[in-house]
């Protein structure tokens, strides 16, 4: 079996990113454990506790110690996410181009984090480090989840983009965008933005 060079790049940037978090997650423990040495009441409970107060929007985080080190681990989760997303993506094959852009700041964010967590152990409060409203972010988690589902927005554009794979509407992007547009159910405007800059469909 022959790879690719693109593929043999694939590989080397997701074992930088699994690198990233194999690395980075001891050091987060380690932090966090010195955390609650400094003051017991900050477990990961509590961490949790906090950020879900912030989440639904009863508070936002203080200077005390348990919400500097809420907000740090808010940060640090959230890095660890975004990189678990695109060491996903790169292995899967799904969504490669878009994670091979976003994986080098996905690992400095990582260990920014960590940094974040270094600092806060000493009392220097943090801010949000993406400045995320919670509220917002919980949004467009269940718009995500709306789309993915059978009969969403993401099953409507998958379905007009074979569509025209098809060839089944002709060559022309304009007549085509009409047509699929009604079968699938999703604007001719729209459609003709996910047909924009894919090839003709071969007779």
């Amino acid at each position: 079996m022959t790879i690719t060079l693109w593929e043999q790049d694939l590989r080397q940037l997701a074992d930088l990113l699994r690198d990233a978090v194999r690395q980075s997650e001891p050091e987060y423990h380690r932090l966090m454990g010195a955390f609650a040495e400094k003051d017991s009441t900050i477990t990961p409970q509590s961490i949790e506790a906090a950020i879900r107060r912030w989440s639904e929007g009863d508070a936002k985080p203080g200077r005390s110690l348990l919400d500097t080190a809420a907000v740090a681990s808010a940060n640090y989760q959230r890095a660890h996410a975004t990189t678990e997303r695109l060491l996903a993506a790169l292995t899967s094959g799904r969504g490669a181009k878009p994670a091979v852009l976003a994986a080098p700041a996905a690992i400095g964010d990582l260990w920014q984090a960590i940094a974040g967590l270094a600092v806060a152990l000493n009392g220097e409060p943090l801010r949000l480090a993406y400045s995320h409203d919670f509220r917002s972010e919980n949004a467009r988690a269940a718009i995500a989840a709306r789309h993915g589902q059978p009969g969403g927005y993401g099953t409507k554009k998958a379905a007009a983009i074979a569509e025209w794979a098809s060839g089944a509407h002709g060559t022309n992007k304009d007549v085509a965008a009409e047509r699929i547009g009604a079968k699938v159910g999703l604007s001719a405007g729209t459609v003709r933005r996910h047909l924009k800059g894919r090839p003709a469909p071969k007779s």
